[in-house]
């Protein structure tokens, strides 16, 4: 009491620091970077190397095999996933989460080292590329487009060079702006094309590879040195080639006897364009080249993409003159756009739940006590941002749940320690020490309260897994915040009520009236009879409590769980051809497909979209280059609060129009939206590792025919699909054995024709560019087989030229268009979506598991389920751990509070009183268990139990009055029925708005509300009506007599 008095003499102190550090906290919430998601560590990283020209399986076993045998010795390897492609091996590692970000760098550089010690690689391989993993490097910040040219076409070459000089001209532009990491560009390079035509090969006696070597000759500069003369020192050098391409064709390379000279354009014609096309993308229909711009780790996203808007304003109006025509600069795929509307829900709901927490406290407690309580819900939001960037939180979607989860709960506190001053003010007692007794009495039920709350989330920081690193933010905001509302409920709050609460009269003036609502006083008398009645046959009302527990056990099976259900701002449609299609075919279905979405966006459904033919996004997030596949991306409005239909009508229209006579014919087409949270996989994702991928693809196929059985399970594919026609072309043995010719010689050839082999480089005085300069058969002798077979090739011995033919054959197989492998071993992964309105993951996966080992393909092939249901195994696994560490936490503190063993348990019966609501509420609304529900589980572990403290703390005192059990536990729910009841709604009101939507929908978070507020519901239910019996049954147990006054254990 003492303190609480030095309290009130200091007001001055503590209300300026009150203001301080309300100040503090605006200035702290200024500078808090914002974000749709934490920026969590992936500690991972990929490993990219392209070998042009090389086959999926040249790549497996000369590439990617190579580097997975080093990269397998490293420390603190988790998982090593590859996939070798045509031109291209892909090698994504996973280190362990559990590395700190310096160890996580250390891992990095030894993994620049493991490649650099692989020395074997083909020769015509580029150095493999080792890049760190990050959030922003998966997903980037946002895009600038700069588009162009005829609608459904691809950029001409004088549009597609326009095009690429403005981007290369804005690329350091935006690469200067505070906040960007790096900006990554999607074009190709420039070529110079020299085109040989092969009947003038024929004619003059010459092969392509001579052609070649002589224009490499040429194109040579050498150094001779330095001379030293009297005029003064001079460097000598000689000069090879020529500096303008157009004049290529002039150039002399032949020169025989009696004979004209042979110039190049005898033989070619030159041509500047570019390196061949793996990719077209298109902006609402549009040819476009992307910039894709990476921000800084700590960098506030919405302030980085404003700058980059009014960068890109500045950059158009200033060099309006010198933008091509037709040319334009949008900024796309805008994440802050994204982080709005995520956070504009969570603030609607925010205030929304403090507007409702604010009525009702003003219809309960009068005007003034309502704003007085309210008062610590900004003061402890205010102090909390101060501890945000020593804990390393931002603002983000997480962390401003975490505080309309604890809006509710902030409140709590000052209730009971306002109910308390308020019942001393009404019996008559001096203001002064109405204040000081009555913070006196509730400031160890208060704090023991606040510290089992606390004790509930903390162990959320044991969660494994993405999910853990993601969660671990909800924690330390709850911790920060109710410890902020702690010290504002004893230093603050009796300082504001003794100057401005309700109690202050004149000398000789009549107490006040009671503010309570004649209702609440009247409800809590009707609870404390039944409550009479209960306790006399304590058995009856135990019993209710033990069977509902019961019956919402055997309800939970049937309760629908999904690990992370998506909010979603863009959807994407993407296809795959048949096997073997070009990219040209690919370009035309891409064309198809917008045109469906076109009217979409002219009627205003959709405000744009990105197609990318060539390349897209895997189910599993594995980005994956084959001719084959297109991928449009639709951007919905910033306010649209109904993209479930959007996308519903998206995939009609596509399915409608790919039914329709004319379609192009298509493999698969699926319109889905992207996981918006952390990257779990999808809800069925099963591995098969076997050696052989004939037998993998077949075995796959009988996987996946067993889930498309199963209803609610759609969209199932695999990562093993056939691609294009490989076309051997092997050495005739008699030829190797006679003719002394070999895979080396044909294979040189073979490549130079089809894809060209470099002979220099031209400088543009125009851009500053070099440009590799290559040579290759004329367009119309490598479109057929013909031609390439045909190919002139000098004979060993005696100098005369054959065609190609005379010495090799082609010999056409089937092949893999990528060969995957999970830890250096060959695999299959097929993966499934799941309705879950229908099905959940887990259930398909356990029916999958038992159809595996049923059929025996369990036993002898060795598989792993992944995805979600892994990480929800995995999740789950570490928050049912920490649900038991926090009971351990929360009965260690009630044990020191209340001294006994025993009354801990009566309190922590709570905990299986909310379960009750959780079932019954979710199944009744249809909501499914996410693991956000789960969170909040955990969280309304350390809420509930603070309504039983309060009251079991008052029939403890009122038993060491010496008053007998049944009494006090009556009068106990008759004098603390107003504070339960109002914590309980105060916090049902703050989340009830999230809850139902009222502020928008949010299919992570209205579940994560609605499990606590079920919950509370049931647990406050359960608390009034069952908790004094139980308190009666356990002291009747005991035996008790009437606790004696020097009674200090139960």
């Amino acid at each position: 009491m003492e303190l609480l008095r030095a309290v009130l003499r200091n007001r001055i102190f503590f209300n300026l620091a009150f203001v301080l550090l309300l100040v503090g906290g605006v200035i702290a919430y200024r500078t808090i970077p914002v974000d749709v998601y934490p920026d969590v560590p992936f500690n991972e990283a990929t490993i990219t190397t392209t070998w042009p020209g090389a086959t999926a399986k040249e790549i497996e076993l000369l590439v990617t095999q190579k580097l997975e045998d080093e990269l397998l010795t490293l420390q603190d390897v988790v998982k090593v996933r590859s996939r070798s492609s045509r031109n291209r091996s892909l090698i994504n590692i996973k280190f362990a989460e559990a590395l700190s970000p310096q160890e996580f760098q250390n891992r990095i550089t030894d993994l620049r080292a493991a490649v650099q010690r692989v020395g074997d690689l083909p020769s015509e391989a580029e150095r493999p590329v080792v890049a760190p993993l990050t959030t922003w490097e998966l997903w980037p910040l946002c895009k600038v487009v700069i588009s162009g040219g005829e609608p459904g076409q691809t950029f001409s070459v004088e549009q597609e060079f326009q095009a690429r000089q403005v981007a290369r001209r804005l690329q350091p532009v935006l690469r200067q702006l505070e906040g960007v990491q790096k900006v990554s560009e999607s074009f190709r390079e420039p070529e110079i094309h020299i085109e040989v035509r092969q009947e003038r090969l024929w004619d003059y006696g010459l092969t392509l590879l001579e052609v070649a070597e002589r224009l490499r000759s040429l194109n040579r500069d050498f150094s001779a040195g330095q001379l030293s003369l009297q005029t003064g020192q001079f460097v000598l050098s000689t000069k090879g080639g020529r500096e303008d391409p157009g004049r290529l064709e002039e150039l002399v390379l032949f020169q025989r006897e009696n004979t004209s000279p042979i110039r190049l354009g005898d033989l070619a014609e030159v041509s500047i364009g570019f390196e061949e096309a793996y990719l077209y993308e298109r902006f609402n229909r549009q040819p476009c080249l992307t910039l894709a711009i990476v921000k800084e780790g700590p960098a506030d996203s919405v302030q980085v993409v404003e700058a980059i808007k009014a960068e890109l304003e500045r950059y158009k109006r200033e060099q309006a003159q010198r933008l091509p025509e037709g040319i334009s600069l949008e900024l796309v795929l805008d994440s802050s756009q994204i982080i709005r509307s995520r956070i504009r829900v969570l603030v609607n709901n925010l205030f929304g739940g403090i507007l409702l927490v604010g009525v009702v406290l003003w219809l309960t407690l009068g005007a003034r006590n309502a704003l007085l309580a309210l008062l610590g819900i900004p003061f402890s939001v205010l102090c909390a941002f101060i501890f945000f960037e020593p804990l390393g939180l931002t603002l983000n979607a997480i962390s401003l749940f975490s505080l309309v989860l604890v809006s509710g709960m902030v409140v709590d506190d000052a209730i009971v320690v306002l109910e308390s001053i308020y019942q001393r003010v009404e019996a008559g007692l001096e203001l002064h020490d109405a204040v000081v007794e009555g913070t006196a009495e509730v400031i160890g039920p208060v704090f023991s309260s606040t510290l089992t709350t606390v004790c509930a989330f903390l162990p959320m920081l044991m969660m494994e897994g993405i999910m853990g690193q993601y969660f671990a933010v909800v924690p330390k905001t709850v911790a920060v915040t109710l410890a902020a509302s702690l010290l504002e409920c004893f230093f603050v709050l009796p300082v504001h009520y003794l100057e401005w609460g309700p109690g202050r009269r004149a000398a000789g003036e009549a107490a006040p009236a009671p503010v309570e609502p004649g209702w609440i006083q009247s409800l809590a008398e009707r609870v404390a009879q039944l409550n009479a009645r209960f306790v006399k046959r304590p058995w009856t009302m135990v019993s209710v409590g033990v069977l509902l527990i019961a019956m919402a056990a055997a309800l939970a099976t049937r309760v629908p769980v999904q690990l992370f259900p998506s909010d979603f701002q863009i959807y994407a449609v993407t296809a795959q051809l048949p096997e073997g299609s070009t990219l040209e075919q690919s370009r035309r279905v891409a064309v198809f497909i917008e045109d469906q979405l076109q009217e979409m966006v002219d009627k205003g459904q959709v405000e744009y979209f990105v197609s990318t033919t060539g390349m897209a996004w895997s189910a599993d997030n594995v980005l994956v280059v084959a001719s084959d596949l297109v991928q449009v991306t639709v951007f919905m409005h910033e306010d649209e609060d109904q993209p479930d239909r959007l996308l519903n009508e998206t995939q009609r229209r596509v399915e409608q129009a790919f039914a329709g006579a004319g379609a192009p014919q298509v493999r698969r087409v699926v319109v889905a939206a992207p996981n918006d949270g952390p990257p779990t996989g999808k809800p069925v994702q099963v591995r098969l590792q076997l050696s052989d991928y004939e037998q993998a693809e077949a075995l796959g196929l009988r996987v996946e025919g067993f889930l498309r059985g199963i209803e609610g399970v759609h969209s199932v594919e695999r990562d093993l699909d056939r691609g294009p026609v490989r076309l051997d072309l092997s050495v005739r043995e008699e030829a190797r054995a006679l003719d002394g010719v070999d895979e080396g010689q044909v294979g040189v050839l073979f490549q130079a024709a089809n894809i060209g082999v470099r002979v220099g480089t031209f400088k543009d005085p125009r851009y500053g560019e070099a440009y590799d300069t290559k040579v290759l058969l004329a367009k119309g002798d490598r479109s057929g087989l013909a031609g390439l077979v045909d190919s002139p090739i000098r004979h060993p011995a005696s100098r005369r030229l054959l065609p190609v033919g005379h010495f090799a054959r082609l010999e056409s197989r089937s092949s893999f268009k990528a060969r995957p492998h999970f830890d250096g071993r060959r695999v299959v992964t097929i993966l499934a979506d799941v309705d879950p309105s229908v099905i959940t993951s887990r259930g398909v996966n356990e029916l999958l598991e038992g159809w595996l080992q049923e059929t025996g393909i369990g036993e002898g092939v060795h598989y792993r389920l992944g995805g979600e249901f892994e990480e929800t195994n995995k999740s789950f696994a570490s928050m049912e751990r920490a649900f038991y560490v926090a009971l351990l936490l929360i009965y260690i503190v009630l044990a020191t509070q209340f001294r006994s063993y025993g009354q801990p348990l009566i309190v922590l019966v709570s905990v299986p009183f909310a379960f009750v609501g959780v079932v019954l509420g979710l199944l009744a609304m249809g909501i499914p268990f996410t693991i956000t529900s789960f969170v909040a589980t955990v969280g309304l572990a350390g809420v509930v139990v603070n309504d039983v403290i309060v009251l079991v703390a008052l029939v403890n005192t009122l038993r060491e009055r010496g008053e007998p059990t049944e009494a006090a536990v009556v009068e106990g729910i008759r004098r603390r029925f107003r504070p339960i009841l109002m914590t309980s709604v105060t916090t049902i009101i703050g989340l009830l708005p999230m809850a139902l939507g009222l502020g928008g929908f949010s299919k992570i978070w209205s579940p994560f509300a609605a499990t606590m507020c079920f919950g509370l519901m049931s647990a406050f239910l359960l608390i009034v009506l069952v908790v004094p019996s139980l308190i009666a049954l356990v002291d009747s147990a005991r035996g008790a007599a009437p606790a004696r006054p020097a009674e200090a254990e139960a």
